[in-house]
């Protein structure tokens, strides 16, 4: 994930997933159920890495410069570009 697409899907909204909706799917892990949850989270997940990416460089107090919110940072740029593979 790029700085700029971070920043761009950091803006995008999140989807909201109710707990009866994520046990309708695994309840019954039918063949089209599965497909829809893959697309849901093909589309979501980038969108999430970018919130906590933004999330994590916007910290309060300086926190955002320490050594360990930079690794933690990375492990999620790590992750969406993982992902977009």
């Amino acid at each position: 994930m790029r700085a700029r697409g971070a920043r761009g899907l950091a803006g995008a909204a999140l989807s909201l997933v109710a707990l009866a909706d994520m046990m309708d799917f695994g309840s019954f892990p039918i063949e089209r159920r599965l497909l829809v949850s893959a697309q849901f989270l093909a589309k979501e997940l980038p969108v999430r890495l970018a919130h906590r990416v933004a999330e994590l460089e916007n910290l309060p107090f300086g926190l955002s410069t320490k050594r360990a919110v930079h690794a933690v940072r990375d492990w999620y740029v790590n992750s969406s570009r993982a992902a977009d593979r």
